[in-house]
């Protein structure tokens, strides 16, 4: 590249003088190729092409644009069809490719000629002049990049070594393999697509370029964003996020369904078991709870309980590991403790609410939590209670509107900051898209926020302590994702919002064994798992006020699983990767998370 092209982009002009490490002004093409191929396997896909322009050019191009650009380039520089560009084609292109590049002069430097270059005494090595292209112009003066500018480079091409038919060469030292004549398709011994797991979302860079743009710029992750920094390079909190190759993300597999014969509205693990229970509502109107046990690949149903209502939310959060009481609310608006081996009578039971409890939380037991074993309920009648099973009839908080006020119908409610024995928060949501954190030690309602459209779902990364991060999911496919870190006086918590599935975001689960990591459920019948992680976490406004930073959300991975939607949805606190998940095709289903350890 020549620097006096690219003084239009800084951050061009940053890169060349990082990689510069001769100070001729010319980069290598390993080095420029190196800086496209972002999972290193040894080729450019139209997804790692269109993430580095991006990054480059910013907002001076539409994506629209931006992507035919990166068609057009793939299209022109993809010799043998993969729809990749590899470090041959790479080479070819900035060289030969007068029809791309237009008209150039190339010619061999000779050592002694010009400005001093002592590798140019190694055999192979070809300086390359391409003088300026009027149809390129404009893109030049907006990127300034080798595959879409005249580049003055410096190459080392090696001559390729013979080798037998049906081998493969050894890796060059870009990543990339020597040119060869390749065997016929059905023969060839190393395929050139070799994604494993879910094929329509490893190969949607080349098959449905505009998926890239639903997430957020997918580019450095941790370990690039602090190789950058360590530069001089400035990089945003938006550019920064997971990068992996087909063989390291996750997959999630369905490992166990089964069919039930009632409508299934929750599931929960029974903890430190195999075992989970179901809970909903029969055809008839009453309503059931099943314990079921995984054994050797199959469920067993252990215990089948039928009660006179349908019983619509659970949890085992206020019980101890010892007694692993379950509780449920219904459709009539009653609260129960069960005893799940001996169900007949609950243990503890009130009537908690006019209307039905939508939505249960617990918190204080399982070893999760500081302080005594509370639940909270949400009900339709618009009121939020907080329940201690030790003190009968009454509830020891009650949040309802004021007198006169509309009552709004309650869709979900979570416990969290409970990091010592005063602290303790509850986060309700509503329909109308209201969400309102109580503090339970001051009884004051500490923070509100409406996010358009009905919450369906909240939970906090970690209810045992300071508060950290708040995901809230609603209708229309939105999720949003607050940093409760730092509370501005007038902005209140910073918030990221993604545009996650395509109908109602049901559910949201934090993976317990790493709080960066949530699982989403949609109306569609998918799950998407997602990673969040802010660069930095709080900075000052204007006026040198602390204000929250709630960083970037990356997709990892996402399934179809249904055609109707993932009601219920629980990981299992004992076994990293397994969770379970119910929906309203009357299935319930155990899934298996893989490489989550590796995130």
């Amino acid at each position: 590249m020549s620097l006096p092209e690219l003084q239009q982009n800084p951050l061009v002009q940053r890169v060349i003088d990082i990689f510069d490490t001769d100070g001729n002004g010319e980069v290598d093409f390993k080095v420029a190729f190196r800086i496209y191929d972002m999972d290193k396997d040894g080729y450019i896909s139209n997804g790692e092409l269109f993430q580095v322009l991006k990054m480059m050019v910013g907002n001076n191009l539409k994506d629209t644009q931006l992507q035919q650009i990166v068609d057009k380039t793939i299209i022109n520089a993809d010799k043998d069809g993969d729809g990749r560009i590899s470090f041959e084609e790479f080479c070819a292109v900035s060289t030969k490719e007068k029809r791309f590049f237009g008209p150039g002069q190339y010619q061999k430097r000779v050592p002694g000629e010009g400005r001093e270059d002592r590798s140019l005494s190694r055999p192979g090595l070809l300086r390359v002049h391409a003088p300026s292209v009027p149809a390129f112009s404009r893109c030049r003066q907006l990127l300034g990049l080798p595959f879409l500018c005249p580049p003055t480079t410096l190459a080392e091409l090696s001559a390729p070594r013979p080798l037998p038919a049906r081998t493969r060469a050894p890796p060059h030292r870009a990543g990339a393999t020597h040119t060869l004549s390749p065997p016929p398709a059905p023969t060839r011994p190393f395929p050139r697509k070799p994604h494993a797991g879910d094929l329509t979302q490893d190969l949607a860079p080349l098959t449905r370029p505009a998926s890239l743009r639903t997430a957020k710029p997918n580019l450095l992750g941790r370990q690039g964003a602090m190789y950058w920094r360590r530069r001089g390079l400035p990089v945003g909190e938006r550019e920064v996020g997971w990068n992996m190759s087909a063989f390291e993300k996750p997959q999630i597999i369905a490992h166990i369904q089964k069919g039930l014969n009632y409508t299934v509205f929750d599931c929960k693990w029974v903890p430190c078991s195999a075992k989970f229970v179901t809970m909903g509502n029969f055809a008839r109107g009453t309503g059931v709870i099943q314990l079921y046990e995984i054994q050797q690949g199959d469920l067993k149903l252990l215990r089948e309980i039928e009660k006179a209502k349908p019983i619509k939310c659970g949890t085992f959060g206020a019980t101890s590991l010892q007694q692993r009481y379950l509780a449920t609310g219904d459709f009539d608006g009653n609260l129960h403790l069960w005893n799940l081996e001996a169900p007949e009578t609950p243990v503890y039971s009130v009537k908690g609410h006019k209307e039905i409890i939508n939505t249960i939380d617990g918190v204080g037991g399982l070893g999760i939590g500081e302080g005594a074993p509370e639940i909270v309920t949400g009900s339709r009648d618009g009121t939020v209670k907080v329940w201690d099973p030790r003190q009968k009839d009454d509830p020891v908080a009650n949040m309802e509107p004021i007198q006169g006020e509309n009552k709004r119908d309650c869709w979900t409610v979570a416990f969290g900051n409970a990091y010592n024995q005063e602290e303790r928060v509850v986060c309700a949501g509503y329909d109308n898209g209201d969400i309102k954190l109580f503090d339970l030690k001051n009884m004051s309602l500490r923070w509100e926020t409406n996010i358009k459209n009905g919450v369906c779902s909240l939970e906090f990364d970690r209810k045992d302590i300071s508060m950290n991060k708040l995901v809230a999911t609603s209708l229309e496919g939105k999720f949003h994702v607050f940093d409760m870190r730092t509370q501005h006086p007038t902005k209140g918590f910073a918030s990221v919002s993604e545009k996650a599935h395509k109908s109602t975001v049901w559910q949201v689960r934090h993976l317990p064994q790493n709080r960066e990591l949530f699982l989403t459920a949609g109306g569609a019948g998918s799950l998407h798992l997602w990673n969040e992680y802010p660069v930095q976490r709080s900075k000052k406004d204007s006026e040198g006020v602390e204000m929250g930073v709630a960083g970037s959300v990356s997709l990892l991975q996402n399934v179809t699983l249904s055609t109707q939607p993932i009601s219920s949805l629980d990981w299992s606190p004992d076994k990293r990767g397994l969770c379970i998940c119910s929906s309203f095709d009357q299935m319930v289903r155990v899934l298996i998370i893989t490489k989550l350890h590796k995130i």
